[in-house]
């Protein structure tokens, strides 16, 4: 990274978060559903035009393709070990009674399509990562800056990115009184950041954002599927 690049990623790095903070307002509050992928790919390459503005490069995006054969093996051993995981939950009844979420055990079958094959992959997974493991980091750091120190920011801010659908889910899951909404709130907060930080650990080890795409789909769809699971064995 070059010093002016640096210096214009600091200085175009509140501007990303202001639009960040917008973005996830409209979606979780404005928004009607349909637009969820569009707006959030919108974003994803919105962000993207910053950071190449700032002069950031491919290699510091995490988008550069002589990555990508090291990226595609962690990330297949990645969704086979998330898939393993959420399997063993799921065939635990004792395990699954803790995966209840009404939202997605109201989902339709066309809806449980339309949430694995698009929503989760591109409006979430593509979207999210481009913005918190890819864009980010890179507009953050800076020669004063270590490289943990950005990515801790930006999964710090993944996680308060979550506050909104914290509470949507805690609502649709019947906790209204405000005690109880506000440990959902927070226990999804930490538990996002944290993986987050997990994400920006595998994104730097790899030099891609193709393992934590890859693995940001695989958490959240055999996370769907388990719930689903669990939800008809009752």
């Amino acid at each position: 990274m070059t010093t002016d690049a640096a210096h214009k990623g600091m200085k175009l790095a509140p501007v990303a978060v202001a639009a960040l903070a917008l973005s996830n307002v409209a979606t979780n509050r404005w928004l009607p559903s349909r637009a969820y992928v569009p707006w959030n790919l919108a974003m994803a390459a919105g962000m993207l035009g910053l950071a190449r503005a700032a002069g950031h490069g491919a290699d510091e995006l995490g988008i550069s393709p002589r990555h990508l054969p090291k990226a595609a093996r962690v990330a297949a051993t990645g969704v086979a070990a998330v898939g393993v995981g959420y399997g063993a939950v799921a065939s635990s009844r004792r395990a699954s009674a803790l995966l209840h979420n009404q939202r997605l055990t109201s989902l339709s079958r066309s809806g449980t399509l339309w949430h694995l094959f698009v929503r989760i992959p591109f409006g979430t997974a593509l979207a999210e990562e481009i913005a918190f493991r890819s864009v980010l980091p890179a507009l953050l750091g800076s020669t004063r800056l270590p490289r943990w120190l950005s990515s801790g920011i930006a999964s710090l801010l993944f996680g308060l990115w979550h506050v909104l659908p914290s509470h949507h889910d805690a609502r649709a899951n019947g906790h209204s009184d405000w005690k109880t909404l506000g440990k959902a709130v927070a226990l999804g907060v930490a538990g996002t950041t944290v993986g987050g930080g997990v994400l920006a650990a595998i994104r730097r080890r790899t030099g891609h954002i193709l393992a934590p795409v890859a693995l940001h789909i695989a958490a959240n769809a055999f996370g769907l599927l388990a719930v689903r699971l669990a939800h008809s064995r009752r």
